[in-house]
């Protein structure tokens, strides 16, 4: 029965989603926008964890 009311919260919500997009002006853009704002950074967080990775593998090669 949880299962089914989270599934029917998702459902409203989307709903909710649908009809600001139809009633504020510019809305689904903004959603967009925040959307590709997170992507970004998440990509961004992922490209330092590799360079720390890499610079930690060097680090380790060179004989101290």
């Amino acid at each position: 029965m949880g299962d089914e009311s989270r599934i029917d919260e998702e459902r409203d919500m989307r709903n909710w989603q649908d009809i600001a997009e139809l009633v504020i002006p510019g809305y689904g853009r903004l959603r967009d926008r925040e959307h590709a704002r997170y992507r970004t950074t998440r990509e961004s967080a992922a490209r330092s964890r590799r360079r720390e990775d890499q610079r930690l593998t060097r680090g380790g090669d060179t004989p101290g």
